[in-house]
């Protein structure tokens, strides 16, 4: 751009396949961040957006002319089914945020995740819970010892990653 930076948009759907019909609400974009790398410096800033930032988003698909960032990539791709227009708009309006100009893109879902973690030999997550007993989720199947160092694989990270407290019984996430 023309702060000698290169920008790239780094964001996330729902599900193990690039599909909206996994569930309503699988193409909001949940997770949405932008790299600014300075190629000649070897610097590189990252930075989060929060999702539920309120925007100005023209969205036939939901009716409205504003709403949340998470709701811009799926309002532009739905016309169409057309993730690059989508991701393009999410481009743009990430950019409008930061005053930064977007030149690229990835969009990851839950595979990428679970292949990435996969592919550098799994993580490790020390599990810091304020429940003494640890980390218990019915709907994943996780239960982890407050303490614990636990080795994950990328089903096991993705596991941990959408745990989420939901039934009764369970604990250790608030």
């Amino acid at each position: 751009d023309e702060n000698g930076r290169t920008n790239i948009l780094i964001f996330g759907t729902s599900g193990c396949s690039m599909s909206e019909d996994a569930w309503d609400g699988a193409m909001l974009t949940d997770s949405i961040m932008v790299a600014s790398v300075d190629q000649d410096k070897d610097d590189v800033y990252l930075m989060s957006l929060p999702r539920d930032l309120y925007v100005k988003n023209n969205c036939p698909t939901l009716g409205k002319t504003a709403g949340k960032l998470n709701e811009v990539f799926y309002c532009a791709y739905s016309k169409d089914k057309d993730e690059k227009a989508g991701a393009e708009a999410l481009m743009l309006k990430s950019g409008e945020i930061l005053g930064l100009k977007v030149q690229y893109y990835v969009h990851a879902d839950w595979t990428a995740l679970t292949q990435l973690v996969d592919a550098v030999g799994g993580v490790d997550v020390t599990i810091e819970s304020s429940d003494p007993r640890g980390i218990y989720d019915s709907s994943t199947g996780i239960r982890y010892k407050n303490g614990e160092v636990a080795h994950l694989n990328g089903e096991k990270a993705l596991a941990l990653a959408r745990a989420r407290n939901h039934n009764y019984g369970d604990y250790g996430l608030a």
